[in-house]
């Protein structure tokens, strides 16, 4: 898929960026086929009702459309041009939206505010392998890629803070436990959340991801979903009177965020999101800004590219 935009050259290199998307007050809702707009567009469609698998469509300027679906199908291309967000409330549990692409072009995509954080569960899982069709922005020098959310808009994701980030052990972690204790000062770790071990020796891979079986509040005590693969070095107390101030037990760090960008794990071809400034072919200056606020990102990155979970290419005035 080709984005046709071009290279500013001189004193108009930045021209007034367009108008931000308004989200308009008439919520259309992604599960109402009346919601749709029944006009087919000649080169990309517009859904006649809720789009299918395998679809390239868009969300036009002026909507205000509401996924209200607990999964949708695996989409081709979702262009943004209006205003998506995802319903809450208390009658949600989660909501996921599939796709191969999405391009936030005239729009904005946003899940939670600033002032009201998101406090559903909400997905976006980014299909495909190496071989995928990429969105090129043409004549710009950006090749966007593919299994991307690329913005050149607005996306705004506010998920839930968590008062756990970081702790650390209080007892070595042995190769095969399934069981660690920990500081229990602000933890607040529930079944199934993420968390990490960074390496406690010289190896830098000597690290274990692993899920959250139950944590025991008054012991500080995590049951693991399968055995660590390398040990990690703990104690009871810091070792900073020893070594300088430093404490280098081993941490023990918090990976799971109520929002979540995943890459469906293929072949080391992870999911990226792409922020970019550029200028379209009618003079039209578009920003990307990009806000991620306790989002977490699973299977980030693409191997031997300069394609990492999070990038910016481009993004001169705005970050």
């Amino acid at each position: 898929m080709k984005f046709v935009a071009h290279r500013c050259v001189g004193e108009d290199c930045f021209p007034e960026a367009a108008p931000e998307a308004e989200c308009v007050e008439e919520i259309r809702k992604w599960s109402e086929p009346k919601d749709w707009d029944p006009e087919p567009d000649a080169s990309l469609r517009v859904a006649t009702a809720q789009p299918i698998a395998g679809d390239t469509f868009k969300i036009p300027t002026g909507w205000n459309m509401e996924l209200d679906l607990a999964e949708t199908p695996i989409f081709d291309t979702i262009e943004i041009n209006g205003c998506l967000h995802f319903k809450g409330g208390s009658d949600v549990t989660e909501i996921h939206l599939r796709a191969k692409k999405i391009l936030i072009r005239g729009g904005e995509l946003y899940i939670g505010t600033k002032a009201k954080p998101y406090e559903n569960n909400a997905k976006i899982t980014l299909h495909g392998d190496r071989n995928e069709p990429t969105i090129a922005i043409e004549d710009q020098g950006i090749e966007a890629g593919s299994k991307i959310i690329a913005n050149i808009g607005r996306l705004n994701m506010f998920g839930t803070p968590r008062s756990f980030k970081m702790t650390r052990l209080t007892a070595p972690a042995n190769i095969g436990d399934t069981k660690v204790t920990v500081e229990k000062a602000n933890v607040d770790l529930v079944e199934g959340d993420r968390i990490a071990f960074p390496p406690t020796d010289a190896a830098y891979d000597h690290y274990d991801t692993k899920t959250v079986v139950s944590y025991d509040s008054s012991s500080g005590e995590i049951t693991l979903d399968s055995p660590l693969t390398w040990y990690h070095f703990g104690a009871a107390e810091s070792t900073d009177g020893k070594y300088n101030g430093v404490d280098i037990r081993g941490e023990v760090l918090s990976l799971s965020r109520n929002i979540k960008i995943i890459g469906e794990e293929i072949d080391d071809w992870g999911a990226q999101i792409l922020t970019a400034d550029i200028i379209e072919l009618d003079g039209t200056f578009r920003e990307g800004r990009t806000h991620l606020d306790s989002v977490e990102i699973q299977y980030g990155g693409q191997k031997d590219t300069r394609s990492a979970a999070i990038r910016f290419e481009g993004a001169i005035t705005h970050s």
